[in-house]
């Protein structure tokens, strides 16, 4: 299938208050074909391969303090993706509720520009795997891993600006570590409004993977580990529902080396308090 790049469509304005220059652009997504294929290893070839969408989401809302309680629980369903054999993906309960912390602290300063939050709280020290780069999106973070139990539960990246790599170990037939020739899976937000533990401050704003609905086929993937750096391709990118089969999208049976990518996307369900999409996508090793 021949690849295209949909641009986008910035004549549209939106009505929902205090959102960014992205909020203007056309809130629909340009549909992609997506074929099967993709994860079957004997039938992939090049014909498969899909440009990566452009697509924007719903209005980034930029919170005080008294609004942040109130929406909380939309950065703590960050993916909420149910799967055979795993509970939840990130976001899949209230961590913070279940474990006593708090949603948001009163007496905390209120951030909401990820520079200056990284300026001044800087990154988890728990991201120390690695690092991931997309250049093309100014996108240059750190890697946090965390390990997938019997029990199939994931965990959130610990705060706005970090990435998380899931060690399927106790699942061989699920993802896989860079480099290694599986499905290496990778989830990090694209926004976040709540309480950072690890910086002791508030943040309502974009997440490390804010502007991921951006990648176009063939954009350049870096990921380093231990002082090796791995550089893969971007093939294809994919807005899909949440109850899409995440064994085909996460499974180790791949062409090479190849990554997963995923974070939310969509619309933004104000009564829910989450995001009724997520944006899944995948890059191989040249």
């Amino acid at each position: 299938m021949p690849s295209r790049t949909p641009q986008p469509d910035r004549g549209r304005g939106n009505a929902r208050p205090q959102h960014t220059e992205r909020d203007d652009r056309d809130e629909e997504l340009d549909e992609l074909e997506y074929d099967d294929d993709l994860e079957d290893d004997e039938d992939w070839d090049d014909e498969d391969v899909v440009a990566a969408p452009r697509k924007s989401r719903g209005p980034l809302v930029l919170l005080t303090l008294g609004a942040l309680l109130a929406v909380f629980i939309a950065g703590a369903q960050f993916l909420r993706l149910p799967i055979p054999g795993l509970e939840y993906l990130p976001g899949g309960r209230n961590t913070a509720a279940a474990s006593g912390k708090p949603a948001i602290d009163p007496s905390a300063p209120v951030l909401h520009d990820l520079a200056s939050f990284r300026k001044k709280y800087g990154d988890p020290k728990q991201a120390n795997y690695g690092r991931i780069q997309i250049p093309s999106l100014g996108i240059d973070a750190p890697i946090g891993k965390s390990v997938v139990g019997k029990n199939g539960t994931l965990a959130d990246p610990e705060g706005p600006s970090d990435v998380v790599w899931y060690d399927f170990g106790a699942r061989k037939d699920l993802g896989g570590a860079p480099g290694a020739g599986g499905n290496a899976v990778l989830a990090g937000h694209v926004d976040r409004a709540g309480f950072v533990e690890y910086a002791g401050a508030n943040y309502s704003g974009p997440g490390v993977f804010f502007s991921l609905d951006q990648v176009t086929q063939g954009d350049v993937v870096d990921i380093t580990v231990n002082d090796k750096t791995l550089r893969y391709g971007i093939v294809w990118a994919k807005q899909v529902p949440t109850d899409t089969d995440w064994n085909q999208l996460f499974s180790s049976k791949v062409l090479g080396d190849s990554i997963t990518i995923v974070t939310c996307g969509g619309d933004f369900d104000y009564d829910k308090h989450e995001y009724v999409h997520r944006l899944v996508v995948r890059a191989v090793r040249g």
